[in-house]
């Protein structure tokens, strides 16, 4: 079990990780330029976001740190990201740096597929699976009244 739910997280992750998510931020050497990364994600890049997230989901020029990278992908995941939605689903359904919630992770995943992300779309149907009615229709009502959170100051 331990073995599919790696083999499950690597794959969520690089799917959504593209060169055109890094090419970016990398110098010619493709290395990410994570200081630069950094300040545009601070300033609310949504891109920047997410591909800071990645970063630290994946330790790609940061050490790897999944409550770092669910931070960046909940910033860029609340200006509407799919990428970021999607990877914040897969985050929510494995509690990486996030607490395993099922309804959560199906509700950014139920928004993706709304905005028209296939891979979510797939994903999606694979959660189902192991929820209950009562809690696919709660995640489905919670991503209907969905409102960005609020920046605390």
């Amino acid at each position: 079990m331990l073995y599919r739910h790696n083999t499950l997280r690597a794959l969520a992750i690089a799917l959504t990780l593209t060169t055109a998510s890094f090419s970016v931020w990398a110098g010619d050497d493709d290395d990410i330029d994570i200081p630069t990364l950094q300040v545009q994600a601070e300033k609310g890049d949504a891109e920047a976001q997410f591909a800071l997230g990645s970063a630290y989901q994946m330790g790609e020029g940061v050490p790897q740190n999944d409550m770092k990278g669910a931070y960046w992908m909940k910033k860029s995941a609340n200006q509407g990201n799919l990428d970021a939605q999607y990877n914040l689903g897969m985050a929510y359904r494995g509690g990486y740096g996030v607490p395993r919630d099922m309804v959560t992770a199906y509700m950014w995943l139920e928004m993706a597929v709304n905005a028209g992300s296939i891979k979510a779309f797939d994903l999606r149907r694979d959660l189902s699976m192991d929820m209950s009615l009562n809690q696919i229709d709660e995640a489905k009502y919670k991503a209907k009244r969905w409102k960005p959170e609020q920046e605390e100051e």
